[in-house]
């Protein structure tokens, strides 16, 4: 596997030379382009606090990296399948938040590839993937729900798989994976699923987990606000109470709080 390397290529641009010493010119044209941003990073902020991950942080805004995005697609139009997963298992093995967060906004800029996407590469990627922001920005809103529905019996069974495992990374990927496709489908396997992986973790305190059962329910009220009633009516005295406070206000009310 081909390892990142670090340059400052503020005058070399050039992606045939990149071709003769042997790297990838697509990463490397990720890595121009984050270099090129001035680093923005608070000195007062505390990513590892707040995002829950190690990895060092530059500073680059999620606008900064959509913009990246947007410049790979023009440049990039065209890329294979094999040749986005090559990049996007680099970006994902990088050393920074940036690599790691920048892969899933790339993808989401290549809807036809995006939809080949199966349950394996997820699963790779999260091995590398620390604290909430980064598994979230991978998992939110990245996955449609026709991706799942369409192979409809591999993602179930992964998705399961996931809630099953011992990590904390792949539970809160169970959830926030379906929370986007919940809200936007009303397809009842859906629901289905995701009240069962709730159940799986429902007796789980982390804040990574608590959080995204409520976040995952709150979703559900669109579609299935009845079904979301019944299961709290079932279920108070198991679920996280974070859970059943805010989903109860979100169907009272329309809002989280």
């Amino acid at each position: 596997m081909d390892h990142i390397i670090y340059y400052r290529l503020n005058i070399i641009n050039n992606l045939s030379l990149y071709i003769l010493i042997g790297m990838n010119p697509l990463l490397l044209f990720i890595q121009n382009k984050i270099n090129q941003i001035p680093q923005k990073q608070d000195p007062r902020s505390d990513p590892v606090r707040y995002m829950g991950t190690s990895h060092p942080f530059l500073g680059v805004s999620n606008p900064d990296k959509h913009k990246i995005s947007a410049d790979f697609k023009k440049r990039f139009p065209d890329i294979s399948f094999d040749d986005l997963m090559k990049l996007l298992n680099q970006l994902n093995e990088g050393q920074t938040f940036e690599d790691k967060t920048i892969g899933p906004m790339i993808l989401m800029r290549y809807k036809k590839l995006l939809m080949e996407i199966q349950p394996k590469h997820i699963d790779q990627w999260l091995e590398n993937l620390e604290g909430w922001c980064e598994i979230d920005t991978l998992c939110q809103s990245t996955f449609p729900p026709e991706l799942f529905l369409s192979n409809w019996t591999v993602w179930k069974k992964a998705l399961i798989k996931w809630s099953e495992e011992k990590s904390i990374s792949k539970w809160r990927a169970s959830l926030v994976l379906l929370c986007k496709a919940v809200g936007n489908s009303n397809d009842p396997r859906l629901k289905d699923l995701a009240l069962e992986n709730i159940d799986h973790l429902k007796s789980e305190k982390e804040i990574l987990i608590t959080k995204a059962i409520s976040w995952l329910l709150r979703n559900m009220t669109k579609n299935f606000k009845n079904d979301v009633k019944d299961y709290l009516e079932k279920n108070e005295d198991s679920l996280p109470k974070i859970a059943v406070r805010e989903t109860r206000k979100k169907l009272e009310t329309g809002k989280k709080t």
